[in-house]
């Protein structure tokens, strides 16, 4: 009975970490206890419980709740054990007046629940890790209201559109974060980043991630950081590229955006075709005499020229005379 009073005491809830909880017993006494338990919990921890179920986790937040003093909640690699609605009516019945950090890395979290942490919470809210999540586009419009971020996590975020990320970058960036970690957002582009740090609300900016981000170039980032002028630390893994693989992947990046690339496709000849004119040209060659090269050269650029047109089709590769003996006296 000693030992039950002493585990009682508000000091010892503070922190709570079920993470190691090897338990199956959850009956409603251990809930009605958990419930009274947890008011005072300060530090909440939940990491890939091995005898936990999805039931039992939602029970958890709902207790979790009624903290009026919850400060800090790490809900991370729960998988299946999560369910994003259960995390979403946690939000917004919260009773805590002072949650500041939020790591759901890991985790099955979709765009409703983070709504109802920024409604609820972006006045204290000052560390969210987003990591590795299913988040959607509404996300970052959610974040881009708050008030006193501080660090922010999206990296691994593949929900996210390149439209949604650019318009956060680019025209919604809260003007309170500090941190922010792209990792592995293989959409961002260089000058996304240029405008960012252009924007007004970037001055408080301190430290960027952006490892893994695959469209940008060693060269970029050294260019960027000059302009900078030292501002912002820039994380990344960018390494140098050969020249002639620079050019190449702005051709590529070049012939997606053009509009006409589609018809000039379509217009191509295919493999018969060229086939064709080849063995066309080859017997116009042997037919010619002396003057083979030349009569086949002209043979076979009629023959291309009728076929379609020389604008839209490659030059033919150019075959090798034929051999002709010396005549004899």
């Amino acid at each position: 009975m000693q030992w039950y009073f002493i585990a009682s005491d508000p000091l010892l809830w503070r922190t709570v970490d079920l993470s190691s909880l090897h338990s199956k017993i959850f009956n409603p006494k251990t809930a009605s206890t958990l419930m009274a338990r947890l008011k005072a919990c300060r530090n909440f921890t939940l990491k890939q419980p091995p005898n936990l179920t999805q039931e039992h986790v939602a029970a958890l937040l709902h207790f979790l709740a009624a903290s009026p003093l919850l400060e800090c909640l790490y809900l991370q690699s729960l998988g299946s054990l999560l369910n994003s609605h259960s995390l979403e009516q946690h939000f917004r019945m919260s009773q805590s007046r002072c949650l500041m950090h939020i790591d759901l890395s890991h985790s099955p979290v979709t765009t409703p629940a983070v709504v109802a942490l920024m409604d609820r919470h972006r006045g204290t809210l000052r560390t969210l890790d987003l990591s590795n999540t299913a988040v959607g586009d509404g996300t970052l419009r959610a974040v881009s209201m708050a008030k006193v971020l501080h660090t922010l996590d999206i990296s691994s975020c593949s929900s996210v559109s390149r439209t949604s990320i650019r318009n956060f970058l680019c025209k919604r960036f809260p003007g309170c974060l500090v941190t922010l970690s792209l990792r592995r957002l293989r959409e961002v582009k260089i000058t996304w980043l240029y405008d960012l740090l252009k924007l007004p609300t970037s001055s408080n900016l301190k430290t960027l991630n952006v490892e893994g981000c695959e469209r940008l170039t060693l060269a970029d980032l050294k260019e960027l950081q000059m302009v900078c002028e030292g501002r912002v630390v820039i994380t990344h893994d960018a390494k140098e590229e050969d020249d002639s693989i620079g050019a190449y992947r702005r051709y590529i990046e070049f012939l997606s955006t053009d509009p006409s690339l589609p018809q000039r496709l379509g217009e191509h000849p295919n493999e018969e075709e060229i086939k064709k004119e080849l063995a066309a040209m080859g017997k116009a060659g042997s037919s010619s005499g002396g003057g083979g090269n030349t009569a086949g050269s002209r043979s076979g650029s009629g023959s291309s020229g009728s076929s379609s047109s020389p604008t839209s089709r490659p030059t033919p590769p150019s075959l090798p005379a034929p051999s002709q003996d010396k005549p004899s006296n």
